[in-house]
C-alpha cells in the first residue's frame, strides 16, 4: 500500500544536494515514521536523482515554475539570494494529491526531534515568521519554511494565480492564499518547530526557549552550513554550522 502521509522538501539546483541528505539524515536519526518525498525539479543532473534514490528517497520530477519577469527582477534589485529567486517550484507541493497529508520542510533545516505529530495537525498550520526572531515583533505572517498541507488541486490553481498576480514569493502567496491563519491561533505551531540559527543566541538569553527545546533549526540566510569548511568553534553559528556537517557526513556514509 502506498503511504498517504509524508515529508516533502523541494530541490531545484544540484548545489543544494547537500541541505536534503541532512534534511532526510536528521528525520532518520529522530526514527521519524514517514518517508521524505523530494519534488525534484526536472533540470537536475542525472547523478544527482541517482544519489536520491539511492539513499532511498521518493522523487518526484516535475517541471519548474517560475515568477515572473517583474518578480525576479525587484528580489534581484533587493539582492534576494537565488534560492529563493527560484523557489516558485514550492508551489506544487499543493498538488501533490496522492497524498492525504503531508509535512513541507525547507531544505536547509535540521530536524532535532521527533515532530510526527504535526501530521495530527491541521491544513494550513505554520509558525510565525518572527522579526529577527524576536519575541517582541512578529512580522507579517507565517514563515513557510515549515507548513503541514492537504493536497488539493484547486488550492494550487489559486496559488498559481497568486503567483501570476505578482503577490511576491512563495511565502507571500502563502500568506495570500490562506489570509485566515493569522487570526487563526490553532493553526499557529510552536515556535520550536522552526527556530532560525540566526537569531538563536538572543532567543536563548531572553528565555524565549532552550536549545534542548529547539524541534527544527532554520538555516536561513547565506552562506548555508554545506558551502562552508572551516569554523570558528567559539562562535554559536559556526558551531551550529559544524554540527550540522555532522549529519550531511552521515548521509555520505551511508552512499559507501
Amino acid at each position: 500500500m502506498s503511504p498517504t502521509k509524508t515529508y516533502v522538501t523541494v530541490l531545484t539546483t544540484d548545489h543544494y544536494l547537500p541541505g536534503v541528505l541532512a534534511l532526510q539524515q536528521s528525520l532518520l536519526n529522530v526514527d521519524a515514521k514517514y518517508p521524505l518525498l523530494v519534488v525534484a525539479s526536472e533540470t537536475l543532473e542525472a547523478a544527482t536523482l541517482m544519489t536520491l534514490e539511492k539513499l532511498g528517497m521518493q522523487v518526484c520530477v516535475v517541471s519548474a515554475l517560475a515568477y515572473h519577469d517583474d518578480v525576479i527582477e525587484r528580489m534581484t534589485q533587493d539582492a534576494w539570494p537565488i534560492e529563493v529567486i527560484h523557489s516558485a517550484t514550492k508551489l506544487k507541493i499543493l498538488s501533490l494529491v496522492d497524498y492525504e497529508k503531508i509535512v513541507y520542510l525547507d531544505s536547509d533545516m535540521i530536524v532535532r526531534a521527533n515532530i510526527d505529530d504535526l501530521f495530527d495537525r491541521p491544513h494550513a498550520s505554520a509558525v510565525w515568521d518572527w522579526c529577527g526572531q524576536s519575541r517582541m515583533a512578529r512580522h507579517q505572517g507565517l514563515n513557510s519554511g515549515l507548513l503541514v498541507i492537504e493536497p488539493n488541486i484547486s488550492e494550487y490553481h489559486n496559488a498559481l494565480a497568486l503567483m501570476d498576480a505578482q503577490v511576491g514569493y512563495d511565502q507571500d502567496v502563502f500568506r495570500a492564499l490562506w489570509p485566515h491563519w493569522m487570526d487563526s491561533p490553532h493553526l499557529q505551531l510552536e515556535p520550536t518547530l522552526n527556530v532560525f540559527v540566526m537569531g538563536i543566541e538572543d532567543l536563548i538569553k531572553m528565555r524565549f526557549l532552550a536549545f534542548k527545546d529547539i524541534q527544527v533549526l532554520h538555516y536561513v540566510g547565506n552562506p548555508k552550513p554545506f558551502q562552508i569548511r572551516n569554523f570558528d568553534l567559539s562562535k554559536t553559528l559556526e558551531f551550529l554550522n559544524y554540527l550540522y556537517w555532522e549529519y550531511v557526513n552521515q548521509a555520505y556514509l551511508r552512499l559507501k
